[in-house]
This record gives C-alpha cells, structure tokens and sequence, in this order.
C-alpha cells in the first residue's frame, strides 16, 4: 500500500515532468477566473467519463491538486472521491492515469484543448511501458502518468513509486481524525509518512531475506 498523501511533487519517491508541445501553447491562455466561471460538476465529471469510456484499456483517477495542497488534511480526489475508472491502479502492467480537474475545467467548451489532451493521453500511452521499464531498472516497480494544467498550458508528469497508489479507503483511514492531528503541520506529515512507508518497505525486504536464507538451509539439509 502507497501510504502518501497526493501533493504535487511531494508524495512521490521518483517523479519524472514534462510538457506537452502543442498548438495551443502559441494561443494566450484564457484567466483561470474567467475559464472556470460557471462550470458545473456535471460538465467536468462529463468530460471525465467521455475519457474513461474511449479509453477502456486504461484505469483512471481524478484528482483536486489546488484543494489539495491548501486544505489539512487534504481533500480525497475531487470533491472527496478519485472516480476511480478500473481496477489496479499503478500496479505493473496496468495503463494509470491521472488526471487533476484542472484540466478538466480547461476541457470544457474547449475543442482545441480537448484535442491536446486527448492527443496527450495517446502519447502517455505510446511511451508508458518503456517509463515503467525505465522506472523497474531504477528500483520503482510501479507508476502512473499525470495529466495537469500548469502555467496555463496542458503538462504531463510521470510518477514513479515502491508500492502500489492507495485506494481512497486507504487514505481515508489515512488521514481520518485524530486527537492533536490539526496541530501537525502538513510537511512534518508528509515527512513521516514517507518514514513510515521506506520502513515497511525494509521490512518486506528484511522478511524476504529470511524465507531465503530459510530455503538454502533447507536445500542444504535436504538436497
């Protein structure tokens, strides 16, 4: 179980960032305050499942990194919920993507920008297993692409991890109350829970090592 928190650029113990070259890039980009005016839950989340559907290969997540970031402990998804579309996400062999509602709310009305994105996502899909090659050789054994919207243009991220993303039940039981929890600044969080998640990961180490050393005593013993 990935224990982290999403926060950009933070959760991660590999992340690899690069930035999509489109026409759009030479088109100046509209105020976030004016493009979101208006926009309704149902129109992103509209957006969202047209993805999912064209795209059945693939497992999907949303995500909220604005809310996210500004909020303790922070928001789940978007609005509480990743609309997780598909199953094993980040786990090897499995198309991953998420995708902030950043984007979405660019998409809107947008047919430019959907035509980026959707063109992003053929992309991610064309390089994603020699990055989760790349990432294994590194010591990451699993991964997922990120679509944002950053300075006013479409970005992609790769993020590359030891253990597989957490479910939102997983996070929930994460973050869920406690007694003195608001008092705990977000990065002193995030630093322990990275503690907690490279000792567990030791640990599994540590255990594999002794069924091991078992076995070749075994062999050794009963050849």
């Amino acid at each position: 179980m990935q224990i982290n928190r999403r926060l950009p650029n933070m959760d991660y113990y590999s992340a690899q960032h690069s930035k999509s070259t489109t026409a759009s890039d030479f088109k100046v980009s509209q105020p976030a305050a004016k493009k979101e005016f208006g926009i309704t839950d149902e129109q992103i989340l509209d957006c969202y499942y047209k993805i999912c559907k064209a795209y059945p290969n693939v497992t999907f997540k949303m995500s909220d990194i604005e809310t996210a970031s500004s909020s303790y402990p922070p928001s789940i998804g978007y609005k509480g919920s990743s609309h997780q579309q598909g199953e094993n996400f980040s786990v090897p062999g499995q198309y991953s993507i998420n995708i902030d509602v950043g984007v979405l709310k660019q998409m809107v009305g947008n047919e430019s920008y959907i035509e980026d994105v959707y063109g992003t996502i053929k992309n991610i899909l064309a390089n994603y297993k020699q990055t989760a090659q790349s990432g294994k050789s590194q010591g990451f054994e699993y991964c997922h692409a990120e679509l944002r919207h950053e300075n006013g243009r479409l970005s992609t991220n790769w993020a590359l991890h030891q253990s597989k993303a957490s479910t939102d039940e997983e996070l929930k039981e994460l973050w869920k109350d406690c007694p003195g929890q608001e008092k705990i600044s977000l990065p002193t969080k995030l630093y322990y829970e990275k503690i907690i998640n490279s000792a567990k990961n030791d640990m599994q180490n540590t255990f594999f090592s002794m069924i091991d050393q078992a076995n070749q005593r075994k062999n050794k013993i009963f050849p």
